[in-house]
């Protein structure tokens, strides 16, 4: 009896370490400094300038975030990002956080640990994939880009910048 209670009592303890309500995040190696400024470059130029400036879409900022991926990624703001502050998620947070270079790079990453996939069909999800997940905001990514002037703009852009 003793034996199966402390079997018991073992088998609720290592249940109860290895389960967390803390999702793991995958960690993407091949998601480089390089590969997150040629992102930025296909998306908009890296347009620093114009860093609040948002397309007729909706997508704003230097990445040219969609308010859905923004959203996904848990709703940063630059204020929040520096202070750990909570963010109301309104439509000037998303703004501020498109424009802010380091808070866009921040929604990048984290929609990319969350959505990214192998978008061309190659077994590997690399910088291209992110650069077709980024390109279609919110919406599947393995649809073809070279179908509008827009999307063929943006795979040259792309292209030029392309890390190996």
């Amino acid at each position: 009896m003793a034996v199966k209670l402390c079997f018991v009592i073992m088998l609720c303890m290592i249940l109860k370490c290895s389960y967390s309500d803390t999702p793991v995040r995958p960690y993407l190696s091949n998601l480089s400094r390089d590969c997150l400024r040629c992102l930025c470059h296909a998306a908009s130029g890296c347009n620093l300038a114009a860093p609040y400036e948002c397309s007729s879409d909706g997508r704003c900022g230097p990445f040219r975030l969609s308010y859905g991926q923004w959203k996904d990624a848990g709703r940063p703001t630059p204020e929040v990002q520096r202070q750990g502050l909570r963010t109301t998620g309104g439509e000037a947070d998303f703004t501020d956080c498109a424009g802010d270079y380091r808070c866009a790079e921040h929604v990048i990453i984290t929609y990319m640990e969350i959505h990214g996939q192998d978008c061309n069909g190659d077994q590997v999800t690399d910088c291209d994939d992110y650069m077709m997940i980024n390109a279609h905001g919110n919406m599947p990514c393995y649809r073809r880009l070279n179908r509008t002037s827009d999307g063929r703009e943006y795979l040259q852009r792309y292209r030029v910048c392309r890390p190996l």
